[in-house]
């Protein structure tokens, strides 16, 4: 007991000064390497996990058979306190954050990860009964964690290095991922039975980020609220809430891609991000918490809510960007440099926001004002400073959107003209025909799983609305030269696969000509929606399951338009 304070309260400097030679310990980490078939710069995790399967008691035969020159009871207690030491060292020394880490430290980092990592191994190994073993696994827990996407991009090189750079499918990736995390979590399952209450709750946490890593959200977020209410002495209690936020943010849009109820999800948002805002407004995670909200908002399909909620907090991010000092409960914060930059990048993108629920409200000039003043702001910037890659995405995207709005909004629509023969099983969707009904035109390459969802939900809002006039279509685009009639078949599989009676064809006009009427991004996707009158009336470029209770606002309204 007394070892395990002692190795809880050491100077993470005492370590470092009380390792042995580093060249050394270089090399071994190597030759396992070389032993256990990886290369230098691979990480050792499947290593270590390998052997916890690991970690079985010694037997009696085991305990009896060992060879004369097998170190004596002291002997091995002091190699496995050493070995503990070099591993809680080596998580002790991982930053905080290793995004933006220049190339020189982030090696640095993952080689004192990897050694930290064999350590761990030889200790799990040879230490099966020693009072550091519950530090040492939430450790390697931790160290696990932080590999996991190390080890992924590895397992894919190794793929594409076998298939002729071919890269694996989404299937294949996640259940790589899922195989890796399952043997983290065998990892955290035998460190449970601690009777610590700090490593207790670190072991909830981790396990909640492996959920997380995983994709099951729902049973993150069901994680970290039992963290939260079981082990209240939480280090760092800002970050695991903004976690648990990020997790009920995920799950609902999960759900709502896999046509489930997503509301209690994004309703777990709101609530968790105004308690954060409550109880932790100076800390480093705001804005990303104020960024979730925002997101739930839009997820709920209560842009109303969002406009005020954005509106409310505009001056802030200019002010805390500018440095400017903020005054919370009657007393001046100056954020850090960091969470300034953290503000900056949601900044570039707040007028593109304030744009977008304006216009999912039907606002169409305060919308094209505020997509103008995101335009004019962040060109205005890029002339002083580099746009960062996020900024970049937002410039584009808000020009396109303008363009649109230019070229189509409010005006009738163009002709649907995709070329003869080019419906699916004759199923035709004319727009003369459906004038005074609301019409949906999904512009969407097909082959492509990242709009199944969306087009899904489409069919259910085409069902349920069809009676009080809700009309809607898939148009998909010419791949090459193949057949057509070979081409509808693989649209119509398609259809039937996700369910779909609502029309489908294929565009076939010159240059798609049809498509690009409606300016939709060929290979891409875009979604139109028509008033009754035949006028374009909305539009969302790239529309995904995070778009489906806004899509759906839009419609209801444009219905309830007589």
């Amino acid at each position: 007991m007394s070892s395990k304070k002692t190795l809880k309260r050491m100077n993470p400097k005492q370590m470092d000064s009380d390792k042995t030679d580093p060249i050394k310990q270089m090399e071994e980490t190597r030759s396992m390497n070389r032993a256990s078939g990886f290369t230098s710069s691979y990480l050792l995790s499947f290593v270590a996990l390998g052997c916890l399967a690991l970690t079985p008691a010694l037997s009696a035969q085991d305990a009896t058979s060992r060879p004369a020159s097998q170190p004596t009871t002291e002997g091995v207690e002091s190699s496995c306190t050493e070995l503990a030491r070099r591993v809680l060292a080596g998580v002790s020394r991982v930053p905080e954050s290793v995004r933006n880490l220049p190339p020189q430290k982030l090696e640095e980092v993952q080689r004192d990860v990897d050694e930290a990592i064999v350590a761990a191994n030889q200790y799990l190994k040879q230490c099966p009964k020693a009072t550091e073993r519950e530090q040492v696994l939430v450790g390697l827990g931790k160290l696990l964690v932080l590999n996991n996407q190390r080890v992924l991009t590895q397992h894919i090189k190794d793929y594409q290095d076998a298939n002729n750079k071919k890269s694996p499918d989404a299937v294949w990736i996640g259940e790589k991922r899922k195989q890796y995390f399952q043997q983290v979590f065998a990892v955290l399952t035998e460190a449970e039975r601690t009777r610590d209450e700090d490593l207790a709750g670190e072991i909830e946490r981790l396990k909640a980020k492996c959920h997380y890593y995983v994709g099951d959200f729902a049973k993150a977020a069901e994680t970290y609220a039992a963290a939260i209410k079981s082990h209240p002495l939480d280090p760092a209690p800002d970050e695991t809430l903004c976690a648990l936020a990020g997790s009920y943010l995920k799950a609902g849009t999960q759900a709502a891609g896999a046509l489930q109820d997503s509301s209690r999800f994004f309703e777990g948002v709101l609530t968790h991000s105004q308690d954060f805002v409550r109880r932790y407004p100076t800390s480093r995670f705001l804005p990303h918490i104020l960024h979730m909200e925002m997101k739930a908002y839009v997820g709920l399909g209560r842009t109303d809510d969002g406009l005020k909620f954005l509106q409310k907090y505009v001056d802030m991010h200019h002010k805390v960007v500018g440095g400017e000092a903020i005054v919370i409960d009657g007393q001046r914060h100056m954020f850090s440099a960091t969470t300034r930059s953290e503000f900056e990048v949601y900044l570039d993108q707040y007028e593109f926001h304030l744009g977008f629920m304006h216009y999912v409200n039907g606002n169409i000039l305060e919308a094209q004002s505020h997509m103008q003043r995101q335009v004019d702001f962040l060109t205005e910037k890029g002339k002083t400073k580099t746009l960062g890659p996020s900024s970049r995405v937002y410039l584009n995207r808000t020009n396109e959107v303008l363009e649109t709005m230019k070229e189509l909004q409010g005006k009738p629509a163009p002709a649907l003209e995709l070329g003869k023969d080019s419906w699916v099983n004759d199923q035709e969707l004319s727009l003369e025909a459906e004038r005074g009904q609301v019409v949906a035109l999904l512009f969407a390459a097909y082959g492509t799983p990242r709009y199944d969802p969306f087009s899904r939900a489409l069919e259910t809002y085409y069902q349920a609305k069809w009676g009080e006039g809700f009309r809607a279509a898939w148009v998909t685009f010419r791949k090459g030269p193949r057949d057509i009639e070979e081409q509808k078949r693989d649209v119509d599989a398609q259809r039937r696969r996700l369910g779909l009676s609502y029309p489908a064809g294929v565009d076939c006009s010159d240059q798609f000509a049809a498509s690009r009427g409606f300016n939709a991004s060929v290979g891409g996707a875009n979604f139109i929606v028509l008033d009754r009158q035949g006028n374009v009336a909305w539009f969302k470029i790239d529309p995904t399951e995070r778009d489906l209770a806004v899509a759906a606002r839009v419609v209801d309204r444009l219905l309830s338009e007589k």
